[in-house]
């Protein structure tokens, strides 16, 4: 799966983050799927449970890892013109203050599927985590449940060019089927 380019105000819009994520995955095969989102939780379009409940509905199980504080904090960015870092700011000027949503994010989760993850307090522990216990197991059922697809019909064309093999065999020497060779 490609992702596509992400713009930024799909930054500040679960719901449409994850439409795009639906979107990726639209023509794959959606029940081992996962989506795992990292945020602060601020769903500012409102319609990131809707989404979640979607594809959770499909198949995929979307997961949320929270990072941020819940009193707020100012989001750095890359700023060329201004020589390294600084604030992302409103069109107004404003610096953006970002509050971690717990509460949301577990809603969410629970919508998709999924779990809920703090990573401010656990860090990369929360997120290996989240990799053993939930999507690692997916990934490998779905794996699991290809082999078990495609192990019925693995064998059976190798098999049947051998039997065709063998029997013109058999035929072009003469010994045909249930016939014994004779000895002069």
């Amino acid at each position: 799966i490609r992702p596509p380019a992400i713009e930024t105000p799909l930054l500040k819009r679960l719901g449409a983050a994850l439409r795009v994520a639906q979107e990726a995955l639209d023509g794959g095969d959606r029940a081992h799927a996962t989506v795992v989102v990292v945020t602060d939780g601020e769903d500012h379009g409102g319609a990131g449970r809707a989404v979640a409940g979607e594809l959770g509905a499909q198949g995929t199980a979307v997961h949320c890892a929270g990072i941020g504080s819940a009193s707020g904090s100012k989001i750095v960015i890359e700023d060329s013109s201004a020589g390294g870092q600084a604030f992302l700011r409103t069109r107004d000027g404003d610096e953006v203050v970002s509050a971690i949503d717990r509460a949301g994010l577990s809603a969410i989760a629970d919508a998709g599927g999924g779990v809920f993850v703090d990573a401010t307090a656990s860090g990369a522990l929360a997120f290996v985590d989240l990799w053993t216990d939930h999507v690692a197991p997916r990934a490998r059922s779905s794996i699991e449940s290809d082999d078990r697809r495609d192990r019925a019909h693995r064998h059976q064309t190798p098999l049947l060019v051998a039997w065709l093999l063998w029997s013109c065999g058999l035929a072009l020497t003469g010994r045909g089927f249930g016939r014994r060779s004779q000895k002069t």
